[in-house]
């Protein structure tokens, strides 16, 4: 039988009341309120410095997405994490955390732990001490425009922490300014519409207010005009010059000139052949920098393993058989700007007679 409501007073249960689900909906109407404006504020929202990094404790390993805050004083893991990695605590430390506006919590013992951080590529590691807690911040944004992305890389910036990732979403690890002076490169690239890029040692971030809107137009600003048969023509590389479409059958006479004015025989008695490269191509970066940073890192980890000599022998070998050549006029070949740095990556497999 039903009992007087308390809300109404009618005969019917409290969880039945109609006045009930009036207050209860308008509480989810400003809740929803709520976060509409939440909403329309990250539509044009503000990256803070964030990267995917690898934690290293005998022999586990877990890649982790890591905050870097210069304003922290100290770095923290997550308490989950920590357990997950099975870290072994060094220490106990009563921390008072200060936060916005001057007020403080309570006194707070904390685990310390002491593990290395990597890079994603593993060329770089730093050891360092980190405190455990429960919960480091709330949803950090990543970048989701896969546009900005690819237009990072054709300045060879790769950003490692954006939606393309599958790595978690949460914040694991907060790297403070105990190890934050450490990590920064010096190197940045301004992007349109207030986007900085920032290198570490440990991987390109993002940092400054980012407007996917006005991201979009800036990058495709050159093809407003553009219909869709034109943009497909413009990855038909080589085929168009500036006056006009030449036909295939002009290409293919053009290809056979080419192999009979190019076409040599070796003294090893091997016909040789010159590579009919596209006309009208825009001039790449030398890529110089970026290179010479991965060659100062593959350096110092070969040293670090203690196979720096063998992996020159190596490319002593090479030159000897003729596979690679010493490159001996940079100068002219920058001044027809066709001249590029690859970067190299050191790949050493004990178990394999070739790598």
């Amino acid at each position: 039988m039903a009992r007087d409501c308390i809300v109404c007073s009618r005969k019917h249960y409290p969880i039945m009341c109609p006045d009930s689900d009036l207050k209860k909906g308008k509480k989810d109407n400003e809740k929803n309120e709520t976060e509409n404006i939440l909403t329309s504020n990250l539509s044009s929202t503000v990256l803070l410095q964030t990267v995917l990094v690898r934690i290293h404790f005998e022999g586990s390993e877990k890649i982790v997405r890591a905050l870097l805050d210069s304003g922290s004083q100290s770095s923290y893991i997550l308490s989950r994490s920590a357990e997950e990695l099975k870290l072994k605590k060094i220490d106990n430390e009563t921390i008072i955390q200060g936060v916005f506006g001057g007020k403080q919590s309570q006194p707070e013992i904390h685990k310390l732990f002491e593990e290395t951080i990597k890079s994603i590529d593993n060329t770089h590691e730093f050891k360092l001490n980190m405190l455990n807690q429960d919960k480091i911040c709330n949803y950090i944004p990543r970048i989701d425009d896969s546009s900005c992305i690819n237009y990072l890389k054709q300045s060879n910036i790769v950003i490692h922490d954006s939606n393309l990732s599958n790595a978690s979403k949460e914040i694991e690890l907060l790297l403070g300014a105990d190890i934050f002076g450490h990590l920064l490169t010096g190197r940045k690239h301004h992007l349109d519409g207030g986007l900085v890029a920032l290198e570490t040692y440990l991987g390109w971030t993002l940092i400054g207010q980012y407007d996917t809107k006005q991201r979009n137009e800036t990058i495709f600003s050159g093809f407003s005009e553009l219909s869709i048969p034109d943009l497909w023509e413009l990855e038909l590389l080589g085929i168009k010059d500036s006056v006009q479409v030449k036909s295939n059958e002009i290409l293919e006479e053009q290809a056979l000139i080419h192999f009979y004015d190019t076409i040599t025989i070796n003294d090893e008695k091997r016909y040789e052949i010159k590579l009919p490269w596209s006309q009208d191509h825009l001039n790449i970066l030398d890529n110089k920098k970026m290179a010479l940073s991965r060659l100062e890192s593959n350096t110092k980890r070969l040293l670090n393993l203690n196979k720096y000599d063998d992996y020159s022998r190596v490319f002593d070998e090479w030159e000897e058989l003729g596979i690679i050549v010493e490159v001996t006029d940079e100068k002219e070949m920058r001044q027809e700007n066709s001249i590029h740095y690859l970067s190299h990556h050191a790949v050493i497999k004990e178990s394999s007679a070739t790598t």
